[in-house]
């Protein structure tokens, strides 16, 4: 049970600390006067809200479980709201951006992309976050979007696979 959420929250420091040196460029680059202490403080502080918003949506998610054993719906359901949690922390970043700069920055959406992009692919990285696993960590290497396709077809081609 501890490992699922430590494999998170291991992911999704990483990502902050895989990201945090391609914002501050951008935030220099985008003529946003600010160090680099000020920047790590309103990343952690984003993915803190992010975090905040995944446990207040947490009864939500239960739910859910309680009631289906549809893997592909239980990975949409908490894809969307990851996705709703990481909105809302990203937009904590861009109001740093005008809040700093008076004005709108949409170099940090371009950067918003890149740091979910990276969080995504953690969740890949760091697989099987829920399944059982002969090893902590996947020995082979697969994109975010094959190692989705290949989980959700999985199931099926197993079935298919005994039928023959």
């Amino acid at each position: 049970m501890w490992i699922a959420p430590a494999k998170l929250a291991l992911g999704t420091l990483l990502s902050v600390l895989i990201c945090l040196p391609s914002l501050y460029i951008f935030v220099c680059l985008g003529g946003i006067e600010a160090r680099l202490r000020t920047v790590s403080g309103v990343l952690f502080a984003a993915v803190g809200l992010g975090a905040l918003l995944l446990i207040g949506f947490a009864p939500v998610a239960w739910i859910f479980s309680q009631s289906t054993d549809s893997v592909a719906f239980m990975g949409a359901l908490h894809l969307v709201l990851w996705a709703i949690g990481i909105s809302f922390g990203l937009r904590l970043i861009e109001a740093m951006g005008r809040l700093l700069t008076g004005s709108a920055r949409s170099h940090l959406k371009l950067w918003g992309v890149i740091f979910v992009v990276v969080c995504l692919q953690m969740t890949t990285t760091l697989r099987p976050i829920i399944a059982p696993s002969k090893t902590f960590f996947p020995t082979e290497k697969k994109f975010f979007l094959a190692n989705w396709f290949d989980s959700l077809n999985g199931p099926a081609a197993e079935k298919k696979k005994t039928e023959d």
